[in-house]
Parts: structure tokens; C-alpha cells; sequence
């Protein structure tokens, strides 16, 4: 009964917020009942069918299913309880762990298409995310494990002692997890190779995003921190009061914050400029955010005590080349560095070395390199990269392409640099 008097409630004071425009500046502009959530810890995710999807695990349900106009259904998924980390695979399905167990499904038929696997060492509130590697990876108590989307029984597990995770997220070419363990409070980076790095936050950590290139954000709301990370350095804090929880990187190139303890949520510019947007209905603590279509953000939200949950929708936000955010639209890439048209060498080889960069976290890469002969079509082929890419070429003349993957979708015009090696001289190979 409470629930529903809330619920109704909320749409007389928001009557006029069920359509979807874009705004001229971000607001929140949409608020919609959920029925059931694990208010803190549940994660939600843009899907590759341009919905929102959120992790539920109660009242007999799973996932829900929230349109960009705020329709929300929610559905059972066979094989999987206490579901809490939600992700897009590379694949273009979506999945989620539960209980021991981790499983894929299609957005076009979640409980028919539901396919689970029984994983042991998934254990409690388990996040996960698409790798650079295109693997998925799990963050689990003392332990991530990855495995490949066709193989999930295959996981190969590394362990992490006291690891308790909140968070896990894609950072350029590293996966990044915010431990909860406020005993030795860190993010700890990994990559697909499995070495770790962990860097030193204030207090226990709660969320994790990865941003342009290799950096990412993450919050430790006991330690008021809302801090920057951008490998090999060390975090730089940014004190943010008001309990900062999940945090997400946006189509605006900028980080956010859901704020329990102020009602609003944080805006973190990649400097560390910080400034806030309110708006939320009162009672309402904001827990987790993300990006979705159309330039705007998803944030979760419960009164606590009461079993009310909601998702609010934030407009307007002004899209970035660096932005982050859902998947309505394929990745775009970028070759940042790259040879010149000429490439002189003294050597039978010159070697030559590519970076490049996609506009959303947690993208992984295909690169195809050509060499062109006259009269002569070859067409490319392409195969996972990473960042840097290098080969050693013979002389001749070449055309390099990249393109990057994110939630399923791939970059239609890949990045392309044509260049030619032309062996010299030792004295013409310094001018």
C-alpha cells in the first residue's frame, strides 16, 4: 500500500514528465516507479535495443526493462537468483549474475532466451563488464574472473585477496574494481592478462567508470571522495560531501555522481571541476547511474525502509567527443597517433606504431592493415588489436584501419591512415 501511494503520488507532482524531449540543459525529467530493486547495490545498463536495463532480485523477477519514454516491465530469467550485475556483452546480448551463476539473454525474448551457467566462485553482489579483450569480467568476493561470451563454463579465475567489490568497469585497455573493503581501501586495476595494480583511495570505494582513454573515476562516499584515476599516477581526490555512490561516465565527457545523502547527483569534468544537478524527488536517495539514449543518464533510486524504488531519467545533456554513454549510436574511433605519409628506414623493416581511441569506455578494437599493390584490390581483414598496435613493415605502400566494438555495435567508418615505407640511405634517413 505504501508503494502505491507513493507511486501515485509521484506522477501528480510529475504529470507533464512522461514524454522524452531533449532539453537545452540537463534536468531531470522523468521519474518511474520500479517494483522491486536491491536499492544499493543493483546496477543498470544501456542495452544494445536502445532500452534501459536494470538488475532486480525480488518479488519473483530479475531484470526490468525501461523505455527511453519510461515504460518499465520487468521479467523472470531461468537459472538465476539474487541477480545484481548487469552488462552488454560483445555479442550484442546482455548479461547478468546471480546466485553462483552468470547468464546471457536476448533483449527481444529475456526469459525464452535466458541461458545460464553455474559458476561457484560467483558469490554475493557480483558486477560485471565487457573487457578490451572482448571477454566478460566478473568481480567477485577474492576473486575476478573472465571468461568468453560462447564459453562462460570456461571462466578462468584470478584471485584478489579481501576483495569485496561494488564496481567493476572498462578503462582503456584495464578493467577496474572498486573494492568495498574498507580495511585496505583501493581500486584495483587489472589487465586481460590478469596483473594487478591497485591504487589507494581514502575509505572503502563504492563505484568505478572508466572515461577517455585509460582514465576513471570512482567514489568512496565515507571518505567524501570523488576521485580521478589516470594510470600509473596516483588518485587525485576531489572531496564531493553527500554520500558519493555509482558513478558513470556521460555523453557530455564528463563524470557523474548519484548523491544518496543530498537527493542530486555530481558533475566531474575530466580536470576535476565539480558542480551539482537537484531536481529529484524528495525522500528518494539516488544509488546508481548510467548513460542511455539520446544523451541522457539513468539514476536508481529507493527510500529506504519503505521498499519504493524508481529510475529517473536526466535530459539534455550536451553530447561530447569523448563522451560516454549508451550504445544508440555505433562507437566512433580515433587514430591519435600515427606515422607520417613517409616512413623512411635504413632497415629491410620499419617499424611502425599506431594509438587510437574510441568516444566510450570500455571499447575493444579490430585492426586491419593492407598493403596496396598496383592493379591490384585486397580487402581487409579484420582482427582484435589493442593499443598501441606495431608492426614492422617491408617497403611499400600501405593503408592501416581501426575500428572499435562497444555494447555489440561496431564503428561502421573505421579510422584509416595510408602511409608508404621507403628504404634509404643512412644519411637521407635523418632529414
Amino acid at each position: 500500500m505504501k508503494r502505491l501511494v507513493a507511486a501515485l503520488a509521484l506522477a501528480c507532482v510529475l504529470p507533464g514528465l512522461a514524454a522524452a524531449p531533449a532539453l537545452a540543459a540537463p534536468a531531470v525529467n522523468g521519474v518511474f516507479p520500479l517494483k522491486s530493486l536491491d536499492g544499493s547495490n543493483a546496477k543498470l545498463v544501456a542495452g544494445p535495443d536502445g532500452n534501459i536495463w536494470v538488475a532486480v532480485n525480488s518479488g519473483g523477477n530479475d531484470v526490468a526493462r525501461v523505455t527511453p519514454a519510461g515504460k518499465v516491465t520487468e521479467f523472470e530469467l531461468n537459472g538465476i537468483s539474487e541477480a545484481s550485475g548487469i552488462a552488454v556483452g560483445p555479442e550484442g546480448k546482455l548479461w547478468v549474475t546471480g546466485s553462483s551463476a552468470v547468464a546471457s539473454f536476448s533483449p527481444t525474448d529475456p526469459k525464452g532466451s535466458a541461458s545460464p551457467t553455474m559458476l561457484a566462485a560467483i558469490v554475493g553482489p557480483s558486477p560485471i563488464v565487457a573487457g578490451p579483450d572482448g571477454q566478460m569480467w566478473v568481480a567477485t568476493l577474492n576473486t575476478v574472473l573472465h571468461f568468453d561470451p560462447a564459453d562462460p563454463a570456461g571462466a578462468v579465475p584470478i584471485a584478489v585477496a579481501g576483495l569485496q567489490p561494488k564496481d567493476i568497469d572498462a578503462a582503456g585497455p584495464l578493467l577496474a574494481v572498486a573494492d568495498g573493503n574498507g580495511g585496505a581501501p583501493r581500486i584495483a586495476t587489472f589487465t586481460t592478462a590478469g596483473v594487478e595494480k591497485d591504487y589507494t583511495v581514502g575509505n572503502a570505494a563504492q563505484g568505478v567508470a572508466g572515461g577517455p582513454g585509460d582514465q576513471l573515476a570512482y567514489s568512496a562516499p565515507d571518505a567524501k571522495e570523488a576521485g580521478l584515476i589516470t594510470p600509473p599516477g596516483p588518485a587525485k581526490v576531489t572531496e564531493v560531501e553527500g554520500d558519493p555512490f555509482g558513478v558513470a561516465f556521460g555523453a557530455d565527457g564528463a563524470y557523474w555522481y548519484a548523491r544518496s545523502a543530498k537527493d542530486d547527483v555530481a558533475r566531474l569534468t575530466t580536470d576535476g571541476q565539480v558542480s551539482y544537478l537537484g531536481g529529484f524527488p524528495e525522500k528518494y536517495f539516488p544509488r546508481q547511474i548510467a548513460g542511455g539514449p539520446g544523451n541522457t543518464l539513468w539514476v536508481t533510486m529507493e527510500i529506504p525502509g519503505e521498499n519504493i524504488y524508481a529510475v529517473a531519467r536526466i535530459s539534455g545533456l550536451e553530447p561530447s567527443e569523448e563522451g560516454g554513454g549508451a550504445p544508440s549510436a555505433a562507437p566512433r574511433t580515433k587514430i591519435v597517433k600515427g606515422p607520417k605519409k613517409r616512413v623512411r628506414t635504413t632497415r629491410k623493416r620499419a617499424k611502425v606504431k599506431f594509438r587510437f581511441r574510441a568516444n566510450v569506455g570500455g571499447a575493444r578494437f579490430q585492426c586491419a592493415l593492407v598493403k596496396l599493390r598496383k592493379g591490384k584490390r585486397s580487402k581487409a581483414v579484420f582482427k582484435s588489436c589493442k593499443s598501441p598496435r606495431t608492426y614492422k613493415l617491408k617497403p611499400g605502400r600501405y593503408r592501416f584501419k581501426v575500428r572499435a566494438i562497444a555494447d555489440g555495435r561496431v564503428d561502421r567508418t573505421p579510422a584509416t591512415r595510408a602511409f608508404r615505407v621507403i628504404r634509404v640511405g643512412k644519411h637521407k634517413a635523418k632529414r
